[in-house]
């Protein structure tokens, strides 16, 4: 169960910074000036929070991985 959360999280994480690099790119230039503007911001968490090592998708799938098929499982992550 815990590898399926970790796998269903980095999946996530992965979708949300899909999704908002969409909206950067459609935003226009206004959004790339420095300030305070919403998309920017949403940018920028989001690949802040990709960029934690507990969102790394290698290290999350493969677990779920080895834990699929019954292998041994060492997992790190768990003492972020």
């Amino acid at each position: 169960m815990p590898a399926r959360l970790r796998r269903d999280q980095v999946l996530a994480t992965e979708r949300a910074v899909a999704a908002v690099d969409l909206l950067m790119q459609n935003a226009g230039g206004n959004a790339m000036r420095t300030g305070a503007h919403a998309v920017q911001r949403a940018w920028r968490d989001a690949h802040t929070g990709r960029a934690h090592a507990v969102n790394a998708p290698e290290s999350a799938l493969t677990l779920f991985g080895r834990t699929a098929l019954g292998l041994d499982v060492q997992d790190a992550a768990h003492l972020c």
